[in-house]
């Protein structure tokens, strides 16, 4: 598993400043941000020329999600295809993930892993990492860069709309046993529909812990083994209720439990 690792603060009187500076302005991802005269990618150019339609004069905040860094700018030249901007000098990322929380997230057909990327990242999550599961989709059990690239682009995305200066890490695909080796040590909360035991009881772990990761399973919920091996690492089984609940509705509601615990 590889990733870029940022320094992870909360919530400060001096953050809550730029946030609030961040938030109401436009906020464009740029990787290796730098300060001078910078010229925008086709991307980002159309973003903020087309999308936006910004103009010589406009403001906006470019962040580097992978550096942790953000600089306030101003258009100097802008059309569709290539827009210029003065960059101050680059300051730290105001809003970043507090601590660490991990979803193993199984693999599933259609956009529902889009989805749980999206949702994961706007809820804080600092790693992802893709489980082949026995009930996930054969065909996407295999790693594809193509598939990572676009998981990579909805996270910088849900970064950029949220408000973080950082980005989760994809982490490469994997099976289950792979996936559970390397997680930090902290609160580890394994979803399963059958368990009997609220994910509410775990509240003091959650509270308490450094770092949380939670097990997901695939459309289909997980094989009674893999539960079993979740528990040999550690992971105690928990349930969000009596309803049987998509996997990417399961990951938003066990996340947001997740941030109303923690504060």
């Amino acid at each position: 598993m590889s990733g870029m690792q940022c320094g992870r603060t909360g919530w400060t009187s001096s953050t809550l400043a730029w946030y609030r500076l961040s938030v109401s302005s436009l906020r464009v991802p740029v990787i290796g941000i730098q300060p001078g005269r910078v010229e925008l990618d086709a991307d980002a150019s159309r973003y903020v020329a087309k999308v936006h339609r910004l103009r010589a004069g406009a403001r906006l905040v470019l962040f580097d999600p992978e550096q942790c860094l953000e600089a306030d700018a101003v258009v100097r030249t802008s059309d569709r295809h290539c827009v210029g901007c003065d960059v101050d000098e680059p300051r730290p990322a105001s809003l970043v993930a507090p601590h660490p929380l991990w979803v193993l997230q199984g693999l599933s057909k259609g956009d529902r892993f889009d989805q749980a990327v999206r949702d994961s990242v706007a809820l804080g999550v600092t790693d992802i990492v893709p489980v082949a599961f026995a009930r996930s989709d054969g065909n996407l059990t295999e790693s594809s860069e193509a598939r990572r690239r676009r998981w990579n682009r909805i996270a910088v995305e849900a970064s950029r709309q949220c408000g973080r200066g950082d980005v989760a890490r994809i982490h490469v695909p994997a099976p289950p046993e792979a996936a559970l080796t390397g997680v930090p040590e902290g609160c580890r909360l394994c979803l399963w529909e059958r368990s009997t035991r609220p994910l509410i009881t775990q509240q003091e772990a959650i509270r308490t812990s450094e770092a949380i990761s939670i097990v997901v399973g695939p459309e289909g919920g997980l094989e009674d083994d893999e539960v079993g091996l979740a528990h040999a690492f550690g992971y105690v089984d928990v349930s969000l209720g009596s309803f049987v609940l998509r996997t990417e509705t399961a990951t938003t509601a066990a996340l947001g439990a997740v941030r109303a615990l923690r504060g």
